[in-house]
């Protein structure tokens, strides 16, 4: 006969069954993404210059000026590397952008494209939601930051209702910030490239882009290291560990790449190399959400 169970064994099941739902969620979330690190550089002078448009801006409307928080500027320069992946509110993660600190973010306008303080602000300034969010009376505090990576700008203005911590930066330095994708975007379908043709004796590293990822504007691009890469005809094009390309002689070769974290996924793209002429490769349209 088994012996019946004694209240303290009973007492440890039950703190079992209610310690694995909490321990459960920190390696879920582990597994769930991919991540990669980007270095570019803050450009502050640009950061604060648009910040003086946006309370140039509410004084007309008899507001009081956002102060720059030393929290929300370095979350604006996370969210800046992560737009480059994702232009999008949500972010890479799969989640929003508040996530970051739900206590202190309650609102952000983004841009890409746009080279300085003063044309951002204007995009934004003729944008209804985005004029919204710089003509609130209940925002009190901002992290503004302008990212430049890429060749192009990448811009986030964090909103807060709270007060600043104030903090005061100048000219530009460099950054280097961790992206992480949520693997629920990386399908097949969802890989792509803005490059088709490429001269021969360049090189330049092949951009992947990213799609699917809700509320985005437009194709995010993606670190090289996330892939394996592999040329059908490396005598014309051949291609580097870290996805450089090198254009040797006139001719058509596929670039084939491969998800590291998940080998089943794989695209090619048809490169045509060309013996003058340059790569034809699209950029981001400018945009602002």
């Amino acid at each position: 006969m088994k012996k019946p169970k004694t209240f303290l064994h009973l007492l440890l099941l039950t703190a079992l069954f209610v310690l694995l739902p909490l321990l459960q969620p920190k390696t879920v979330s582990a597994a769930s993404t991919v991540s990669y690190k980007i270095r570019g550089t803050v450009d502050y002078a640009e950061s604060y210059a648009c910040l003086d448009e946006i309370n140039a801006l509410r004084k007309s409307k008899g507001l009081t000026p956002l102060k720059m928080d030393k929290r929300l500027l370095n979350y604006a320069v996370q969210r800046c590397a992560e737009i480059t992946a994702a232009f999008s509110h949500t972010r890479p993660n799969g989640k929003n952008m508040t996530s970051l600190n739900a206590s202190l973010i309650n609102g952000e306008n983004i841009a890409s494209g746009y080279s300085t303080a003063e044309l951002t602000f204007n995009a934004w300034r003729n944008s209804p939601g985005h004029y919204q969010n710089m003509t609130r009376a209940d925002y009190k505090s901002a992290g503004l930051a302008c990212f430049r990576y890429n060749g192009k700008a990448w811009w986030v203005n964090l909103f807060s209702k709270k007060a600043a911590k104030a903090v005061t930066k100048s000219g530009t330095a460099k950054a280097t910030r961790k992206v992480q994708i949520a693997k629920k975007y990386l399908k097949k379908k969802a890989l792509g490239t803005t490059l088709n043709r490429v001269s021969a004796g360049s090189s330049i590293t092949l951009p992947v882009t990213l799609q699917g990822i809700p509320g985005q504007l437009n194709s995010g691009l993606l670190g090289n290291t996330l892939f394996k890469y592999k040329s059908s005809n490396p005598s014309v094009l051949s291609v580097t560990k870290k996805g450089l390309l090198k254009p040797l002689r006139a001719g058509t070769a596929k670039i084939t790449i491969q998800l590291k974290a998940n080998k089943k996924i794989k695209k090619t793209f048809k490169i045509n190399v060309y013996s003058a002429g340059g790569s034809n490769i699209d950029t981001h349209s400018i945009v602002a959400e």
